[in-house]
């Protein structure tokens, strides 16, 4: 997977590193624990979150280092 990160007119590291974080722990309200009553429903979406999961796994760290070698700014993380 390739990613293309800009910041915005006025953003600095810090802030698109802390936005991307909230975004990316979205994905535990997938992991919330409640279940549907038709068990295919909880199947599919044992298999979405699951997708996602992969997809997201490491993707801050990745973006994160881009950020910073594309600004040349090391975050305070």
């Amino acid at each position: 997977m390739k990613i293309k990160v800009e910041l915005a007119d006025g953003e600095t590291v810090e802030q698109a590193d802390d936005f991307i974080l909230k975004a990316i722990s979205k994905k535990t309200e997938c992991d919330h624990g409640e279940k549907y009553s038709d068990e295919a429903m909880n199947e599919a979406h044992e298999h979405i979150c699951g997708l996602f999961r992969n997809m997201t796994k490491g993707l801050q760290s990745e973006i994160k280092d881009i950020i910073e070698h594309a600004t040349g700014t090391k975050s305070s993380r």
